[in-house]
């Protein structure tokens, strides 16, 4: 059997595309090649970079491509040599070598995260987040950099009290950065108004992806998501929120209120053809009936030119019938009078 052909999705940065969902088609498409970052980093942004075309490609070209990695609001202080022991450091040794500014130290010196170690800091966004397709490096300030290289593995050649630069970009902060800092997304950005949101008359699936889309675009926390989710419902779903229990996971909730949708939808539908059927045998318009004139059912037209017989229809009397007719009366006067 032929194998199947993978496809990798084209993205051109038009207003209508949907960045993420390009993403995500991508992801699984490098899933289903089988390639990982740890082995193929190369390859998979290589193949994602062939697959922006337009302004999407032009823009990359401008932003990323060739670029190094600078983490903006981590210093080059921490006194040891390799990533790996700077991850092993804890947020309040990081804070107490002045290594950390920004939203990485306001986020550092927070309750219960302080004595917590970046390589164990379990939190939906971290300062140092592990390599993966989509990596959230903004507590970091991480970004796009012509800079010299700064990394603790270079100490020696890196300036103490400077960020920290990495080499190169990685496929994660590609996807990552663009997720956040191309032109149409910045611009979604500029004009959402994220607890306005609300369900109206679209699907619940549709609301729920939208919240996901705009929470994340905003960097929202998922239980942020979730409380803007639940309060944008329609008052419908509000109502089966209460009656099926908000305890369950918004996963839960939203493959519940799916059914529950079809269900009314299959019901209204139902209901709908019902009553058109018995509307239609109601009001169903009178029908005229033709019928055939008089003279059409007592004298049909005859063909020219032939006789009729003697109850009017035709090819029955001929001109030899005639003759005898007015003998037989003759003979019958002659006898009378003889």
């Amino acid at each position: 059997m032929a194998g199947v052909v993978l496809t990798p999705p084209i993205y051109s940065g038009d207003i209508d595309e949907d960045f993420n969902v390009f993403a995500e088609r991508f992801i699984g498409i490098i899933h289903g090649m089988g390639l990982t970052i740890a082995a193929n980093a190369e390859q998979i942004k290589g193949i994602y970079e062939g697959c922006l075309t337009g302004y999407a490609r032009d823009w990359y070209n401008e932003k990323l491509l060739g670029k190094r990695w600078e983490l903006t609001n981590v210093l080059n202080n921490h006194g040891v040599a390799t990533v790996t022991l700077v991850r092993a450091q804890t947020h309040a040794q990081l804070i107490a070598t002045n290594s950390l500014r920004g939203s990485a130290l306001v986020y550092a010196q927070g309750a219960g995260v302080n004595g917590i170690r970046l390589n164990a800091d379990t939190s939906e966004k971290v300062i140092w987040p592990l390599p993966n397709f989509m990596t959230d490096w903004s507590l970091a300030g991480g970004e796009p950099s012509t800079n010299p290289i700064n990394v603790p593995s270079n100490v020696a050649g890196g300036v103490a009290g400077n960020p920290i630069v990495f080499p190169s970009i990685l496929i994660g902060e590609v996807i990552g950065y663009m997720a956040e800092q191309f032109p149409t997304i910045l611009e979604e950005k500029r004009k959402l108004r994220f607890g306005t949101l609300e369900q109206g008359d679209g699907s619940v699936r549709k609301f729920y992806n939208d919240v996901v889309k705009y929470g994340k675009m905003l960097r929202f926390s998922k239980n942020v998501m979730t409380d803007q989710f639940l309060r944008g419902l329609s008052y419908d779903n509000q109502l089966e929120v209460e009656r099926i229990g908000a305890e369950k996971s918004i996963d839960e909730l939203v493959k519940i209120l799916e059914k529950i949708e079809e269900r009314k939808a299959e019901m209204k539908l139902g209901r709908n053809r019902r009553d058109y059927g018995t509307a239609s045998s109601r009001q169903q318009p009178l029908q005229p009936v033709r019928l055939p004139a008089i003279t059409e059912t007592i004298f049909p037209p005859q063909p020219e030119n032939r006789p009729l017989d003697h109850l009017g229809k035709p090819g029955g009397v001929t001109l030899e019938h005639v003759n005898q007719l007015l003998k037989s009366q003759a003979e019958t006067a002659s006898s009378l009078t003889g």
